[in-house]
C-alpha cells in the first residue's frame, strides 16, 4: 500500500509540472489497474472463432466479457438512433461488430472504410456470421479504436 501511495504522490507531483490533463489520465490508469479491471489480451479473433466452431460453450466461457485487442480492417460503418454509431471489422476469418462503450470510445466518424485499425473492446457475444466465408461474428463493447 505504501508503494501505491508513493507512486500516486509521484504522479501528482509530476503532474504539477506537466499539466492537469496528464495527471488525470495517469491517475485513471492507476485506478483501472488497482481496481482489478481486466487488461486487454492481444488475440487473433480467428482463434476465438475456430474455438467457437469446435465448442460454442467453451468459447463463450473462455472469451465472453474478456477484453481483447486486435488488428482489423474496417468494412462497414453505420449510425442509428438505437445503437448510435457502430463499426464492422474483418480480422482473419472473423467478423467483429464494435459498439462504442461511451462517447470517449466513439471516434467512428473519423475512420475510413478499408483501412486497418487496432481495436480494443470487451466481447459481448459470439454468434454465426452472415458471411459464409467467416467462421463467426464477435460482438464488442468498444473501448478504443486506434
Amino acid at each position: 500500500m505504501k508503494k501505491y501511495l508513493k507512486f500516486s504522490l509521484a504522479v501528482v507531483l509530476a503532474g504539477a509540472f506537466a499539466g492537469c490533463a496528464e495527471v488525470s489520465s495517469a491517475l485513471n490508469s492507476i485506478n483501472k489497474i488497482t481496481s482489478g479491471a481486466t487488461l486487454a489480451t492481444e488475440i487473433n479473433p480467428s482463434t476465438i472463432c475456430n474455438e467457437w466452431k469446435e465448442n460454442e460453450a467453451r468459447a463463450i466461457q473462455n472469451y465472453n466479457n474478456k477484453m481483447i485487442k486486435f488488428k482489423g480492417k474496417l468494412t462497414h460503418i453505420s449510425s442509428s438512433a438505437l445503437l448510435s454509431n457502430t463499426a464492422s471489422f474483418k480480422s482473419g476469418n472473423a467478423d467483429l461488430t464494435y459498439v462504442p462503450e461511451n462517447s470517449k470510445a466513439d471516434n467512428i466518424a473519423t475512420l475510413s472504410k478499408g483501412k486497418s485499425y487496432i481495436v480494443t473492446g470487451k466481447i459481448t457475444s459470439i454468434s454465426y456470421s452472415l458471411d459464409p466465408k467467416s467462421k463467426c461474428d464477435i460482438g464488442l463493447l468498444g473501448a478504443l479504436i486506434e
